[in-house]
């Protein structure tokens, strides 16, 4: 299967439910209740599977992005002091391809949070925008045309709703934190978009026992503009 846009969104969610079905039957978790090393884990693994054209690493330093990306070590200490990057830090997990001459490149970002909290959402989120307008203000460096192939990131969170709510009940509110934080993220990097999908699950589970919740999970996807 190619690694297209579509195609990405389409088996995140796909594999977001078969991690929370393999949470379910070996941990008697549901996915949120579960650590994120899980989720990170079982997702990268399944889209290596279907995707064979990527591979993938686990806690990735946003430096050793900024490096592949070509910045010098001065450019990249420059942004030690800037605490939306945390380039110090570690990225959940990191899509790479490998060139015709074997060299590695970053093409895709997934960072993975529990709760629905706009605070944290927004935080990550602007963290990810960073680092593909960074990817991108590198091809303008090196005068080349063609889009970097680091071109999208994906933030991915699990929350908890009342039983029986429709998409809409959930999708409104969460709409309206995304909005709050597109518009924070569009002032600060001008050159990506911003997209979403929320989806139900299944019910909320802990050692057997299921209240009256329900799990949802959202995809933000952040791509640079056309």
């Amino acid at each position: 299967m190619k690694a297209t846009k579509v195609n990405r969104f389409d088996q995140l969610i796909t594999g977001i439910k078969k991690a929370d079905r393999e949470s379910r039957k070996k941990c008697n978790l549901s996915i949120n209740k579960n650590t994120e090393a899980f989720l990170v884990t079982r997702l990268s693994d399944y889209l290596y599977y279907k995707f064979p054209t990527l591979h993938y690493k686990l806690e990735v330093r946003p430096r050793d992005i900024l490096k592949q990306l070509g910045y010098l070590t001065d450019e990249i200490e420059k942004y030690k002091d800037e605490k939306d990057w945390r380039i110090n830090g570690f990225l959940d997990a990191v899509l790479y391809y490998t060139n015709t001459t074997g060299r590695e490149k970053p093409a895709h970002i997934i960072e993975f949070k529990r709760g629905k909290r706009k605070v944290d959402i927004q935080k990550d989120c602007i963290r990810l925008a960073a680092l593909v307008n960074a990817a991108q203000q590198s091809q303008r460096k090196a005068k080349k045309s063609n889009r970097h192939r680091l071109e999208t990131a994906y933030f991915i969170t699990t929350m908890t709703h009342p039983n029986g709510l429709t998409e809409k009940q959930v999708e409104d509110p969460f709409h309206t934190k995304l909005e709050i934080i597109d518009n924070k993220i569009k002032t600060c990097f001008q050159e990506v978009n911003f997209d979403y999908r929320t989806f139900r699950v299944g019910p909320n589970q802990v050692d057997f026992e299921v209240n009256n919740y329900d799990v949802w999970a959202a995809v933000i996807e952040i791509t640079p503009q056309k």
